[in-house]
């Protein structure tokens, strides 16, 4: 089958549904391309131009707090992935479950972890261990939502190391614990989603470092 046709097929179904790992110049092309009859379809131009127009209304709240955290410029596309960059995303599960919130989508076990601590002054104070809702609904503030990520992605840096850039962003996506089983060869293989994570935010970041070639009007 050639490289074309492929591309054909694949942009006719959602991106949940992909099950092929792609390179950052096929994740360009992907992201370039008309966009299919599937709604749910967010690999396409008119979806990309436009989730990128609603990052450039959090651009001085995602840059500064990256900056804040010495973290890299490019992980503010993390929200085009994640949310399209929609303050209010929600992710549930089949049973109504919320398993991420807002713009960079954070777990709620996270938005509890860290929301027990209030900074005063030059100290954190223990304020308690938030219930499920509260959590929630904080999260949903753009700016709780994007410096929690930020301490996520901080964290993990730390930890896996500071070079360690597609690491990193697979544990952002699916966690922890599944990337160190990942790494020590037990428990169950990464999902393409996760594997592709990291040359998705590539790709996203030629884009917009080539904005007005590519979306011009």
């Amino acid at each position: 089958m050639s490289r074309i046709l492929l591309l054909i097929i694949l942009l006719t179904i959602p991106l949940t549904s992909l099950a092929a790992l792609f390179s950052t110049e096929e994740w360009v092309s992907m992201y370039l391309s008309p966009c299919p009859k599937t709604p749910d379809n967010r690999v396409c131009f008119d979806k990309t131009k436009r989730n990128f127009g609603r990052m450039l209304k959090y651009k001085k709240l995602l840059f500064g707090y990256l900056e804040e955290y010495n973290l890299p410029m490019w992980l503010a596309t993390i929200c085009v992935i994640e949310s399209e960059c929609y303050k209010k995303a929600l992710s549930k599960s089949k049973t109504g479950r919320v398993l991420a919130v807002g713009l960079m989508q954070i777990a709620p076990v996270n938005l509890k972890y860290y929301l027990r601590r209030e900074w005063s002054g030059f100290n954190y104070n223990y304020i308690g261990t938030p219930k499920l809702k509260h959590a929630i609904s904080k999260g949903m503030d753009p700016e709780v939502n994007v410096e929690i990520a930020c301490k996520i992605l901080r964290h993990l840096y730390d930890k896996y190391g500071h070079d360690q850039h597609e690491t990193v962003t697979r544990a952002y996506n699916a966690g922890e614990t599944r990337i160190n089983k990942a790494l020590k060869v037990i428990g169950k293989p990464l999902k393409d989603e996760t594997l592709n994570y990291f040359f998705q935010l590539m790709a996203l970041q030629i884009l917009i470092d080539g904005y007005d070639v590519y979306f011009s009007d």
